[in-house]
């Protein structure tokens, strides 16, 4: 009896094994194929890790549709612009004469998603090489997502642009800012600093004012020193 379930179950495992293996070399051939096509129709880089999703995908490959593909990639250039981590996902895709024919693959997707990162830098250089004077540092776009994550909505504007001084000479604690810099900072000590005296706070604001008085930075001196009369003058110069 023994002997004939094991000749019973022979064929089984043996058949089993063979979908095994066989839908594993089949994925692999299919995945190097896509990524040939995803390689050269995306102008990538490098060659992208492809992940087939399913088992099993044989017959779905052999056929020549998938309900699903993913891919990833570490950089790409689009038309000038390069981003990085790039993370695509395909959804009903098929492919003319199906995955495994000879030749070129052409794919056709019905839908799907990518993600993927772009450096202000990366952007600003696109920006200067299609002829566009502006730069973007992204700011505006990191307050935005927080703020969408806390339930604020946001509303951008196509085609508004804002002019304002190289970031690199920026400095607020030289211009007019430097007034409330320094304001604040001692309403706020003044409230909540749980140090005797402010802590360092006026050790500091002595430091930094003879800073700028020996660099001949007069008018951010006067500035400051108008600040610690405000404050001094009591709560209601806020008002003023």
């Amino acid at each position: 009896m023994r002997r004939v379930v094991r000749w019973l179950l022979a064929p089984v495992v043996i058949l089993g094994v063979l979908v095994v293996v066989g839908n594993a070399i089949v994925t692999h051939v299919a995945e190097s194929k896509i990524a040939s096509a995803l390689e050269s129709s995306f102008h990538l880089s490098a060659r992208p890790s492809v992940k087939i999703s399913g088992f099993p995908i044989i017959t779905n490959i052999l056929r020549g549709h998938l309900p699903r593909v993913s891919f990833s990639a570490s950089s790409a250039t689009f038309q000038g612009l390069t981003v990085k981590d790039i993370n695509v996902t395909l959804v009903d895709v098929t492919a003319t004469g199906g995955f495994l024919h000879g030749g070129g693959l052409t794919i056709k997707v019905a839908a799907g998603t990518v993600r993927a990162r772009a450096t202000g830098a990366a952007v600003n250089a696109y920006l200067k090489d299609h002829g566009q004077n502006a730069t973007i540092a992204f700011h505006e776009g990191g307050a935005t997502v927080r703020a969408g994550a806390k339930g604020y909505p946001t509303v951008s504007l196509p085609g508004v642009a804002a002019w304002h001084i190289p970031w690199l000479d920026k400095n607020d604690a030289l211009d007019w800012q430097a007034y409330y810099h320094l304001r604040n900072r001692i309403v706020t000590a003044l409230l909540h600093s749980p140090a005797d005296h402010g802590g360092a706070l006026l050790s500091e604001s002595l430091q930094r004012q003879l800073q700028n008085l020996l660099s001949m930075q007069y008018s951010t001196a006067a500035l400051r020193l108008l600040a610690i009369e405000d404050v001094l003058t009591g709560p209601a110069h806020l008002h003023r």
